[in-house]
């Protein structure tokens, strides 16, 4: 499944995170990047997660694999 990064305008708190299982969240001031793996499915719930958050998706990117 291929690896994602997805910063956020704002802050998820780890209620929110805990919802998104598989992504390791990394908080910067008012931003919240998140990493890993993501399917197309679940792609679209992710962004209704934000979207209800009110949160704004700022970049999407593919990740390189890490090669674990």
């Amino acid at each position: 499944m291929p690896q994602y990064e997805l910063v956020l305008e704002g802050l998820l708190s780890d209620e929110s995170i805990a919802d998104l299982p598989g992504f390791v969240a990394t908080r910067q001031k008012d931003t919240t990047l998140l990493q890993g793996e993501l399917s197309s499915q679940e792609f679209l719930h992710v962004l209704e997660t934000f979207a209800a958050l009110g949160l704004g998706l700022q970049r999407l990117s593919r990740a390189e694999p890490s090669g674990e």
